[in-house]
């Protein structure tokens, strides 16, 4: 539990959030939610105990902690700590809603549940031989403003954050799923113009420096025409979620990789301003480094 949570405090501090504590409560409903997952080696992506058989024995009371802990990130894998990073890579899921989940401004408190099975199975030369290792991993999290909670003015919440990000790290790497880049913004400040108005809609473009020179650009509004070399794709929406990728001299399509000292600009052009409706535009970089080097 420890070490999930400094896991836990360790991504939020990173992406400029406040750090949570740890709640005994969540804890218990979150326990009873890895146990149910682990006994049948399964998660539900509805987070419904409607998915699940009750087990005979079972409590009125246990049942309902289970179906509360069950409404939030889960994961087939008894490892707290490192759940977190699966969280925020979220495998699969389109729209990111688990490393949203862990991003939420207002999250001030935190519980973890950890449950392992061991399913023994049989075979011909040895009865207990161990057919499979499994468990599971749940997370619950407090979602609305909390009285400690510290309203912070802020533009947008992104992943990777603004400044210096750890390159070659489990929380980024070049595997398409884990290095998707999102943003959510401040939507009392910023609204996306998905739709053409006035001439203009919002787009996005991602530049990469090396040594201070561009090496390669991501123009989202036209990849094709203006950038031969670059491709990506990218969802709009009330969190924007884009990947890079490029073609490299052989004319194979390869992912990025982000190593030490590469800047990376990321520029959105024609936001709606909120507060009087014009366009407007916002911009923020992101320099990898080696964390073997920090001394």
């Amino acid at each position: 539990m420890d070490l999930a949570l400094a896991r836990y405090n360790f991504i939020r501090r990173l992406a400029g959030l406040s750090e949570a504590t740890y709640n005994e409560q969540f804890h218990i409903e979150a326990q009873h939610a890895a146990w149910l997952c682990a006994m049948y080696n399964k998660t539900d992506r509805s987070h419904s105990i409607t998915a699940y058989q009750r087990p005979e024995g079972v409590t009125d009371e246990m049942w309902n902690l289970a179906a509360t802990g069950l409404s939030q990130c889960l994961y087939l894998r008894p490892h707290a700590a490192n759940s977190v990073d699966i969280y925020m890579g979220d495998n699969g899921n389109a729209t990111l809603g688990h490393r949203n989940n862990l991003l939420n401004l207002h999250t001030t408190q935190v519980g973890f549940g950890v449950a392992s099975a061991n399913l023994v199975g049989k075979d011909k030369n040895d009865i207990n031989v161990i057919a499979a290792n499994s468990g599971a991993t749940a997370f619950r999290f407090n979602w609305n403003k909390q009285p400690e909670y510290k309203d912070f003015d802020y533009d947008v919440v992104s992943w990777p954050p603004a400044g210096y990000f750890p390159a070659k790290t489990a929380l980024f790497d070049s595997g398409v799923d884990k290095s998707r880049w999102s943003v959510y913004f401040n939507t009392t400040k910023y609204q996306l113009q998905t739709t053409e108005a006035d001439g203009k809609k919002t787009n996005v473009i991602v530049t990469k420096k090396v040594n201070g020179q561009v090496q390669r650009t991501w123009n989202f509004a036209d990849l094709t025409a203006n950038n031969n070399d670059a491709r990506g794709k990218i969802t709009y929406g009330n969190t924007t979620i884009f990947y890079l990728e490029y073609v490299d001299t052989d004319g194979k399509t390869k992912n990025e990789t982000f190593e030490d000292g590469h800047v990376y600009t990321v520029k959105f052009e024609n936001l709606k301003d909120t507060s009087t409706g014009n366009f407007t535009d916002l911009e923020y970089s992101v320099e990898f480094f080696d964390m073997s080097t920090v001394q």
